[in-house]
């Protein structure tokens, strides 16, 4: 089945929406193999949509309209298999890795005996920025049940036997563990039972940064913040590459706000006849430019009231090149969404929990929770980044040598000195081997 014409006529295929062909037909098949579409949420067909979540809402499935299309492709092939049937597909890594397809794994670990996937060592489409990896669902009576894992040479080879058993960990959905080697994932689930780190969710509350529906106009330089009440300002920080380190001072943030660079927020949250006259010809310029027909803007009211602009006490970065990190702020600014904001509990220590934070299993974790989207970016829902395992040691005493290596981008050097003194515990060897998977995990996704 194609919904392309041409390429069904060249492949013999049928020509149809698989989402309509399913929803007309109650067959089922010994086999099923595919290639599904990997089209995004927001480009998903709209009539293929109410089709696929039809589909999958009748077994008892509660679809996502962030769902891209190859899950329910999936999920919808896999009610298709007869029962002792088979199905393979090449899928988007993402079936590992992101909370969206929670649903899906476990449905396929209830539908089928045994699930083998194969994960090539790079892209198989190059050029493609989405990473891949193959899956193999069988529910014959003769195979050996459970989740495992093969190598992908082995894989291509039809060396089906040499897969390796890998059962998904207890405390988290996700197949990322399938990335790492067995003794990787026995290192990993032996830390989580004996470390007994608390969650970052236990320092502080981390939630997602400001969504102002336009940064141009909601965020203002010195000379546009210098016509707005300072009591309608608040300080902020909205980009990464304004937090070099993991310290950010005062000094700092007057030296980009000398600069000229947009280093306030504005804070107006009152009706229109009671703005002062500055801020009202100030929304009336915004409204005139069409500021307020923007999406978030036309959906509140009134439309230039930005909500939940407070000050945080530290911001996480939600996307990572090499990798995630904390960065306290000496003075509480506004964060915008391209970061998350942390508020810490009373007493801790928010410079010491962000110089523990980049060790190795902490980092580790990361890798292993977030989730990668093309490029190779690393990113941290609020929900991930609330779970990760941070050192109960405040590490305030390497705060500012810690600051100064991760500016110089030695992160390697950082890691093994704050790893060195959080993990003192845990055999030289298993830090080693910690260091090494991170290093293999970061290097895995960047190489997109």
């Amino acid at each position: 089945m194609d919904i392309d014409p041409a390429a069904a006529r060249v492949s013999g295929s049928l020509h149809a929406d698989f989402f309509a062909w399913h929803a007309s037909t109650d067959r089922g098949f010994d086999a099923v193999l595919g290639n599904p579409p990997f089209v995004r949420s927001h480009q998903f067909p709209e009539a293929s949509r109410r089709l696929a979540f039809a589909g999958l809402r009748a077994p008892g499935m509660r679809p996502s309209r962030l769902m891209s299309t190859w899950a329910p492709f999936v999920a919808l092939a896999a009610s298709q298999v007869k029962a002792g049937g088979r199905m393979a597909f090449v899928v988007p890594e993402e079936l590992l890795t992101i909370g969206d397809a929670d649903e899906l794994r476990r449905v396929l670990l209830r539908r089928f005996r045994a699930l083998t996937i194969g994960i090539p060592p790079r892209n198989l489409f190059p050029g493609v920025q989405q990473a891949t990896v193959l899956l193999l669902a069988d529910d014959s009576s003769t195979c050996r049940c459970g989740l495992r894992v093969l190598a992908y040479d082995d894989f291509r080879r039809g060396r089906f036997a040499s897969a390796r058993p890998a059962p998904p960990w207890s405390w988290t959905g996700k197949w990322t563990h399938l990335l790492l080697s067995e003794s990787g994932r026995n290192l990993v689930e032996e830390l989580t039972n004996t470390l007994g780190w608390r969650k970052l969710r236990h320092y502080g509350r981390v939630e997602v940064g400001i969504v102002t529906g336009n940064n141009r106009f909601f965020l203002l330089d010195r000379r546009r913040a210098a016509r707005i009440r300072a009591a309608n300002l608040v300080p902020v920080v909205s980009r990464t590459h304004q937090v070099p380190g993991t310290f950010f001072g005062k000094a700092e943030f007057d030296r980009l706000e000398g600069e000229d660079l947009p280093m306030r927020i504005l804070n107006l949250q009152c009706a229109p006849r009671e703005l002062p006259p500055e801020e009202a010809a100030y929304a009336s310029r915004g409204a005139r430019k069409g500021v307020s027909s923007g999406y978030k803007c036309r959906n509140r009211s009134p439309w230039y009231a930005v909500p939940s602009v407070r000050r945080s006490d530290a911001v996480l970065f939600r996307q990572a090149g090499r990798f995630p990190r904390i960065v306290q702020l000496e003075e509480g600014c506004a964060v915008t969404d391209t970061l998350h904001r942390i508020v810490w509990r009373p007493g801790v220590s928010g410079l010491g929990i962000a110089t523990g934070f980049l060790n190795a299993w902490t980092l580790l974790s990361a890798e292993l929770f977030g989730r990668v989207y093309g490029g190779g970016v690393l990113e941290l829902m609020p929900s991930e980044a609330r779970n990760l395992p941070a050192p109960r040691r405040a590490l305030v005493e390497l705060g500012p040598r810690v600051d100064a290596m991760v500016r110089r981008r030695r992160f390697e050097d950082v890691i093994e000195l704050v790893s060195g003194t959080v993990l003192g515990r845990v055999p030289a060897a298993q830090r080693e081997e910690l260091g090494a998977l991170l290093l293999q995990l970061g290097a895995r996704r960047r190489c997109r």
